[in-house]
Order: C-alpha cells, then sequence, then structure tokens
C-alpha cells in the first residue's frame, strides 16, 4: 500500500475511534487477534476461564460447600470419606493402603476401592484448610471444566486451530459420559488426564518434545491416573494400543518410523511408572485378596445402541421427551453416557466422507468404530432384550486388568474421538459460507447435548449429634469398633464416621466393593436390605463375635424388622442423641455357629457349597444335611478334618447324609468333585456345585 493510502486509512481509523468509539473498537479486532495469537499462555487460559464458567452456571446452585455434596446417592459420600482418609492416616501413622477403620479387623484393600489418593493430594491444601466434603464438590464442579481445557489443548495441537479447539474441547468435556459419572463418581468424571496423555503422545510423534521430558511427564500422568482410577488407566492402555496399531497399519507411510520409535519410548515410560508406583502396586496384589470379580456386571453395564442417538434424562433436549425409552436401558444412568446424538452423528459422516481419501482420516475412523463397538459390551442388547449377538468384547474382556472394565465406560473414548473430528471439521479450509454452515452444525449438536440442569443437584450432607468426637469417647470409650445401622450403601455411616474424627473403627461400611473375606457372610445382605432371616440371631452373634464388635449403632432410618429383631437379643441399650447404642455381650458368651469359605447362602433351607468349607461352633451342637445334586453321575467324597468321627463320607443322589458336628468344634469339609466359580460374584455357568448343605440346630 503506498504511504499516503497507509496514512489516510490510519487517519480514518483515528477519527472513528474518536466520533464513534464502539465501532473504532471494532476496526481494532484484527490487531487484537493478533496479539492474542501470539500471547499463547494467555490463548490458553481462555478457555479454561470460559469452560469453568459454564461449569458453575449449569451446575453450582449450591448455597453451602460445607454442608452440602454435589450429586446424588451413597458414592459421593464414600468417595469424600476416601478424601479425608489420606490425611488422617499420614496424621496418625497408618498404613494408607489398607484401612482398618472399614470391615474391622481384616480392613479394606484401598488399592481395589476408589480411594482417589491422587486426588485426595491435589487437593491437600483444600481438605487442609476446607475439608474433605468442601474439596469433594470443588473437584466434581471443577472435572468438566479440566476435562474440556486438556482436550482444547489436544484438539490445538492436532488442528492450529484455536476457535475450533475451544468448541472441540467443549465437546469432550461436557459430553454425554462425563454429565452421567458427574452425578457419582469422583474417579470417573476426573478425566482431564486421558487428553493430555494423548497429547505428549502427539507431540513426540510431531518432535515437538525429548524423550526424557516424554517419559517423566507421561510416566508421571500414569502414575497420576493410577490413583485416580485404575480401570480408567487399564482402558487407556488398552485404547492407546490398538490406536498406535490402527495408525501403523493405516496411517501414512512416512509415519511408521515415529510410531516404532515412540512405541519404545512408551515401553521406557511404562517401567519409570511401575518403579515409582511399586508401593501402590504391592498392595494392588500382594496385600490382601482380591475382591471378586462380577462377570455379569460387562452384560449389564453395557451400551444399548439406542442410547447413542436417544438420551436419558440428563439432556435437556429430548431427555423427558424419550424417558420411556432409555428407562430400559440397563445399568444406571450414571451409566448410560453413550449420546452423542444424530446431528453429532451427521458432522462425523460429513467430515469423515470429505477426507475420506487422506489415511490419518481413515485412521482416526477406525479408532472411533472400534470404541463405539467395544462400548456395546460382549453380548448386543437392545431395549432390554436378549442379548443374542456376540460382539469383539467377548474376546478381550479376560485379558489381565480388563475384565472388570465395564464397556459403558468405553463411551469415554468415543467422545474424545468426536471431539477431535469436530475440531479438524471446523478447521477445514473453505468459503466463509462452508465456514458458516459448519459452525451453524456444530451449534446444533451442542443444543443437543446441553444438560438438563434439573437433573443435578446438591444432597444435604447427613449428620446425627451423637456422632462428634467428645461424645463417640464419652458414651463408648476410646477407639471402639462397631457396626452403623442403617447399613452399607443405604445409609450414612460413613458420614458418621468422618464427622466423629474417626474416634472409631466400624465392622462392615461402604467402600465400593465387599473385601472377598465377606462373600460369604449372608447376614451382610440382610442388614443391607432390611431382612430378617430365621437364622438372623445366629447370624448376628457370629459377626459379632468374629469381627469384634463392642456396639451395634441403631440410627434414625434404620428398618423396623431390624431394630425389632435384635431388641428380640434382649442385649443392654441405651438412648443416645436420636442414636440406639446396643451393647455386645462378650464374645466369648456368645452362643453360634458359622460356615465360611465356598459357601453360597442364602434364603433358601438348603444352599450350594463349593470344594472346601470351614464350620465353627461355640457353644452349640448342629447337624448339616447334605444331599447330592442329579446333574452329577458319580458319588461325591467329603473328607473331614476336625471331628472325631469318620474322616470321610459319600454322598449319593437320592441318600441325604447327616454329619453331626459337636459344640466348640472347628470342622473342615474338603468335596473331591466341584466346580468353583473363578473369583466371580456371579456367573452364566449352568454347572453345578459339589454338593447341597442344610443345617439343623437346637
Amino acid at each position: 500500500m503506498p504511504q499516503s493510502d497507509e496514512r489516510k486509512t490510519q487517519d480514518a481509523r483515528a477519527t472513528l475511534a474518536i466520533t464513534m468509539p464502539g465501532l473504532g473498537f471494532f476496526t481494532q479486532l484484527p490487531t487484537l487477534w493478533r496479539r492474542l495469537q501470539r500471547a499463547s499462555l494467555l490463548a490458553s487460559l481462555l478457555p479454561l476461564a470460559f469452560y469453568l464458567l459454564v461449569t458453575r452456571l449449569m451446575f453450582d446452585t449450591s448455597p453451602d460447600w460445607s454442608n452440602h455434596y454435589f450429586g446424588e446417592g451413597d458414592d459421593p459420600v464414600t468417595l469424600t470419606w476416601f478424601l479425608n482418609w489420606w490425611g488422617f492416616a499420614l496424621a496418625h501413622g497408618l498404613n494408607f493402603f489398607v484401612s482398618k477403620y472399614a470391615w474391622f479387623p481384616s480392613g479394606t484393600n484401598l488399592t481395589w476401592d476408589t480411594a482417589v489418593p491422587a486426588l485426595a493430594l491435589l487437593a491437600a491444601p483444600i481438605i487442609y484448610l476446607k475439608g474433605a466434603l468442601f474439596a469433594f464438590n470443588f473437584l466434581s464442579i471443577t472435572a468438566p471444566a479440566l476435562a474440556a481445557w486438556t482436550a482444547f489443548l489436544l484438539a490445538r495441537q492436532i488442528s492450529n486451530h484455536w476457535p475450533a479447539s475451544v468448541i472441540g474441547g467443549y465437546l469432550f468435556g461436557f459430553s454425554a459420559y462425563e454429565l452421567g459419572q458427574l452425578r457419582e463418581h469422583l474417579n470417573l468424571d476426573s478425566i482431564f488426564l486421558i487428553p493430555l496423555a494423548v497429547l505428549l503422545c502427539v507431540r513426540r510423534l510431531q518432535g515437538n518434545i525429548s524423550q526424557p521430558v516424554f517419559i517423566i511427564l507421561l510416566a508421571a500422568i500414569f502414575v497420576i491416573q493410577l490413583g485416580i482410577s485404575t480401570e480408567l488407566l487399564a482402558t487407556l492402555g488398552f485404547f492407546g494400543a490398538v490406536a498406535w496399531l490402527i495408525f501403523l497399519l493405516f496411517g501414512r507411510h512416512e509415519l511408521r518410523p515415529r510410531l516404532f520409535g515412540l512405541a519404545r519410548d512408551l515401553v521406557l515410560t511404562c517401567i519409570v511408572a511401575l518403579i515409582c508406583a511399586s508401593p501402590f502396586l504391592f498392595y494392588l496384589y500382594a496385600a490382601l485378596p482380591v475382591p471378586a470379580r462380577d462377570l455379569d456386571a460387562a452384560f449389564v453395564y453395557s451400551v444399548d445402541p439406542l442410547n447413542i442417538v436417544i438420551p436419558t434424562t440428563i439432556t435437556q433436549l429430548g431427555g423427558m421427551q424419550f424417558a420411556a425409552i432409555s428407562a430400559h436401558y440397563l445399568g444406571g444412568i450414571a451409566e448410560q453416557g453413550a449420546y452423542v446424538g444424530l446431528p453429532m452423528l451427521l458432522l462425523v459422516t460429513l467430515y469423515l466422507h470429505a477426507q475420506r481419501a487422506r489415511p490419518m482420516t481413515r485412521a482416526l475412523a477406525i479408532c472411533l468404530i472400534f470404541c463405539l463397538v467395544l462400548s456395546l459390551g460382549p453380548r448386543l442388547r437392545i431395549f432390554d432384550g436378549p442379548a443374542l449377538i456376540t460382539l469383539p468384547w467377548s474376546w478381550f474382556r479376560n485379558l489381565p486388568l480388563l475384565g472388570s472394565a465395564l464397556p459403558s465406560r468405553f463411551s469415554l473414548y468415543v467422545s474424545l474421538c468426536c471431539a477431535i473430528i469436530s475440531t479438524l471439521y471446523l478447521a477445514c479450509p473453505g468459503s466463509n459460507w462452508q465456514h458458516f454452515r459448519r459452525y451453524a452444525l456444530v451449534g446444533v449438536v451442542i443444543a443437543f447435548m446441553l444438560p438438563n440442569r434439573t437433573a443435578y443437584g446438591w444432597s444435604t450432607w447427613p449428620t446425627e449429634a451423637f456422632f462428634t468426637t467428645g461424645n463417640i469417647e464419652k458414651t463408648l470409650g476410646h477407639s471402639p469398633n462397631v457396626l452403623i445401622l442403617p447399613y452399607g450403601s443405604s445409609g450414612p455411616g460413613m458420614a458418621w464416621q468422618m464427622d466423629a474424627g474417626m474416634s472409631f473403627t466400624q465392622s462392615g461400611g461402604y467402600t465400593g466393593l465387599d473385601p472377598s473375606s465377606e462373600k460369604g457372610i449372608g447376614i451382610w445382605e440382610q442388614l443391607r436390605d432390611g431382612t430378617v432371616s430365621s437364622h438372623f440371631s445366629n447370624d448376628l452373634k457370629a459377626l459379632c463375635a468374629t469381627h469384634q464388635v463392642d456396639d451395634l449403632l441403631i440410627g434414625p432410618g434404620t428398618p423396623p424388622i431390624l431394630v425389632t429383631a435384635i431388641g428380640a437379643l434382649n442385649w443392654p441399650e441405651v438412648q443416645d442423641r436420636g442414636v440406639t447404642v446396643v451393647t455386645v455381650p462378650a464374645r466369648a458368651d456368645l452362643s453360634y455357629y458359622q460356615i465360611s469359605g465356598d459357601y453360597w447362602p442364602s434364603e433358601a433351607p438348603a444352599n450350594w457349597m463349593g470344594h472346601q468349607i470351614l464350620i465353627k461352633t461355640r457353644h452349640t451342637p448342629i447337624t448339616l444335611i447334605l444331599t447330592k445334586d442329579t446333574n452329577q453321575p458319580d458319588p461325591t467324597i467329603l473328607s473331614v478334618a476336625g471331628t472325631p468321627g469318620p474322616t470321610s463320607y459319600r454322598v449319593v443322589h437320592g441318600q441325604p447324609l447327616s454329619i453331626a458336628i459337636p459344640a466348640n468344634a472347628d470342622i473342615t469339609l474338603t468335596a473331591n468333585q466341584t466346580f468353583i466359580p473363578d473369583k466371580t460374584l456371579h456367573n452364566r455357568d449352568d454347572r453345578s456345585l459339589s454338593v447341597i448343605l442344610s443345617i439343623r440346630s437346637p
């Protein structure tokens, strides 16, 4: 431009700025935009501020974070207890990974629970200053924003397009997966490290980060993710390995040498991460028996294909209108996060079709399809119908570390793929009209994904005047062990323990998965469900004796049938600040019998025993009645240890066998023919176990 023309332009802008200040501002937008692009840090942080504002407007409606928790159900209370545990254990010199403050006396292995030690460490200043409940709310409210921000960083690295990346980050951070998990599961909605791990791999492939820095940063991400969710770390490794293979096979040929170099770096990263996480991993595999696996969970927690296009009630547009359909989805609303919507499917289709000639597009499409198909689970199930078609996840579900993963949670990776595709779709070059159409379509996508704010609420933290540190010590003495009712996930025992300053231990509790040592104790289900069997009195005495229970604390909300059954024992009790304190007699005076080992108790008069059971009688004799299952042609041989009678018996179909067990005996029964479910709670195998056992007692 000639100098005179440039001077005229500057004069015109100056005149506009003076005479029309608003219009003068707009004339400076190009300059401001260039400065914003140069300000890398500001350009990175502005989206975070935007996401935090969106999250606050959507979800932060609580008047007091110190007396309410975000979400609903029992999981937020337990997760708050976990956040409190790590600082408490440090202050009192306790074992971090095995807590006896729940499931006393054996304790619970927190490495197999959703104990979120990494989040407790990250939020340590907040926990110290404001408490674990405030920290839980802070972590919950910021989770979508952090996930959106790290996805933005990844999208910007891939596309080099700031506005498109801001939108792509939003689509991931506020996806249906995240909005579903946000209601209950802090360990599963804290997904901000997933995009960061992918970002580091992309930067390493592009040569923008050195090998030592890459290994250190990614190993740190792996260790922190291990401390947030072992399941998400396992699935990140699995889907990351599959994505690497897909890009190796279908990506650009010139990328293959760098992919092999990345694989080498990833192996070194895993070695470093394993060394750093060795204390956690030791307890994960060696300290205590691992919880039993639930093989049925993979069938229940799988994506219904209808959920991909029909939302649940957590989505504003269409959620309530299609509630009659979404009510048939399995797994609970928090796990029904597969929804992407028809507009998103249209966007993905348009981009993949337009860019189908590019090898990287084909690889990305295959990754999306792979994640989507695996999220459907081991068998296809539509509208809660029969599961007839075998799907690819049935080939992978027995892999180490992945056996307990829930396929519905693979929607996380579907959302990430869709967010990346949306970013690339917006970043494609084109005319102004093409850009307008693309952004209009993305606007429709966002509208279809907006959350239903009425589906998100704040719950009042359960408090009782009885549960204070001073009152516990005054009423129960120093460090008692108690059994709290209402029990487990149906009661607020974990919250009351926190309110009492962890001044007592409790047998039972709710930490997610019950320890495997407790699986054969049928009274836990009675206490949890509020039912009383014919042998309730015996089972409660056995529980109190073997678990060293000093007192039963019956709080408000306990089912009346349990209150009546406990009152019938005529144990000493007092009322104190709304809680009934029942003192358990001396353990040596309790009369009971107990069966443990491979035994599956139920309300039936006779139940299956497996390979081996242990029978303990205290001050009471019992008689065992054993019968043979008709599906087994050969007799079952039972060997007996610990009794002066015969050491072996033959159990034949149609000939019930009686074995008298004297009082104060410890007997071991071992069967030679048996099928034992392989560390499962439930199984779909129709083979029978060894024998059916019933008990007669005075």
